[in-house]
């Protein structure tokens, strides 16, 4: 058994909001086994590992492999986690919700116009940033079949927790930074989704490769946030001025209802880069705005989101990804695979008779080798005058030498060099080829 198994039981069943004597009932053994579990005094039997697993969300592997802490993260991002914890806290008190599905952001086309998400019955779904879980319960609504949830305040959980259990719904919820991996299943989810939540991250890169190890192959990312240029533009005197760098991608504090916030404003590029990376591919990416004419000619002096602005740039950005499918083939598959290979092969030797062909061919595949014989009944021409003497040295690239060249002239191709054109003796008139492919001379 690995060290880290009973810190990674521990840490979990925190995550979850489970006490020992609940988990040791649904495993059907004694709360004093769990407590020992957790302490290293003992370790869960080889058999219970499948349910203890399933019971914590997570794989056996996960088990072992224990749960990441927030100590572990770069100082300076443990340190915008706080600040954003404690300001998030303060949100909650005040009652801020935020951007709530079907709506992307300000001034921006809603799901019911954009359709990004399609049909979700029935499908397992995971929220980056989960806030206080409306999004989630407009999902339910929708017919997803399971609702996941992660955020990094717990007074926010809770009021998810709250919410989803108000409205019949059935949901799994950490509290965990978007940075660590607080035990979510792998390769589980049909869909990951984040309206205005992914943009909190300190680190990008590490998001986006953790959200593809949740997501199915195939699975979907969708995802909303500010457009990145909102950051770097002052509405002042009547006109709306690039008052900070866009490429720098600083740090900026700034107050939300009094509470103390801190992001890093990311390129759009850096989005895309990391989805390149983590093996997304990228399906659309919206910038587009929804206003009222009248109120965009109506200058707001000072206000960060303005109808006026969506008609300059969109104040929202939404990118839908999805994660490369990987191609499997099972064992029927490559059993009727070789018996095509075979029966194919087979009937080329019975009626075309070549059997010196196909071994070229195959001879040339191993060295990547692409043939191409190209020709004309004029082929004599083309050569020369080879009759009458035993060897001509033509200059010249073909495919490969084989019989075929019998009946058809070869041309200069991107392989192989021609070395020698003659004549076989004992044979009329008949032509054999010396030909070299990757350092290997073959003969016909």
């Amino acid at each position: 058994m690995g060290l880290n198994i009973g810190n990674a039981i521990q840490q979990l069943r925190h995550q979850h909001g489970v006490g020992q004597g609940e988990m040791a009932e649904a495993l059907g053994v004694s709360a004093q086994a769990v407590s020992k579990w957790e302490t290293g005094k003992a370790n869960p039997d080889l058999f219970l590992l499948p349910g203890l697993a399933g019971y914590l969300g997570v794989s056996i592997d996960r088990l072992f492999e224990g749960v990441q802490d927030v100590q572990e993260l770069p100082r300076k991002a443990a340190e915008q986690l706080e600040v954003n914890y404690q300001g998030w806290t303060e949100l909650t008190k005040n009652d801020w919700r935020g951007t709530l599905l079907p709506n992307y952001g300000p001034y921006t086309p809603t799901e019911d116009q954009l359709h990004l998400f399609g049909d979700v019955r029935g499908k397992a779904v995971l929220e980056i940033g989960c806030g206080c879980g409306e999004s989630l319960s407009w999902m339910k609504g929708q017919g997803a079949g399971e609702l996941w949830g992660l955020d990094i305040s717990g007074d926010r959980i809770a009021k998810a927790e709250k919410l989803l259990a108000d409205s019949d719904c059935c949901g799994k919820l950490f509290v965990s930074p978007m940075e660590i991996d607080p035990g979510i299943p792998h390769r589980h989810f049909d869909l990951v989704f984040s309206i205005y939540g992914l943009g909190w991250t300190t680190d990008p890169d590490k998001t986006m490769k953790l959200i593809g190890e949740y997501l199915k192959p195939g699975g979907r990312l969708i995802f909303s946030w500010d457009n990145p240029l909102m950051q770097c533009i002052d509405s002042v005197d009547g006109r709306y001025v690039l008052s900070r760098s866009y490429v720098d991608e600083r740090v900026i504090d700034f107050e939300k209802r009094n509470a103390s916030m801190r992001l890093r404003n990311w390129k759009l590029s850096t989005y895309l880069n990391c989805l390149a990376n983590h093996g997304f591919l990228i399906e659309r990416v919206v910038e587009e705005s929804s206003y009222d004419p009248e109120e965009a000619n109506i200058f707001r002096e000072g206000k960060y989101y303005s109808a006026g602005l969506a008609r300059l740039i969109s104040n929202t950005i939404i990118i839908k990804a999805q994660k490369r499918r990987l191609v499997r083939y099972s064992r029927n598959n490559l059993m009727v695979l070789c018996a095509c290979v075979t029966i194919c092969t087979f009937a080329w030797i019975k009626w075309i008779n070549r059997p010196l062909d196909i071994l070229c061919v195959l001879f040339g595949a191993m060295w990547r080798k692409q043939f191409q014989w190209q020709g004309s009944p004029g082929w004599r021409e083309n050569w020369g005058d080879w009759q009458g003497s035993k060897c001509v040295q033509v200059k010249g690239r073909v495919a490969f030498a084989s019989p075929l060249a019998r009946k058809s002239a070869a041309t200069p191709s991107k392989t192989g060099r021609i070395t020698r054109l003659g004549r076989k003796e004992r044979c009329h008139p008949e032509i054999w080829v010396t030909v070299k492919l990757g350092g290997i001379r073959y003969m016909s």
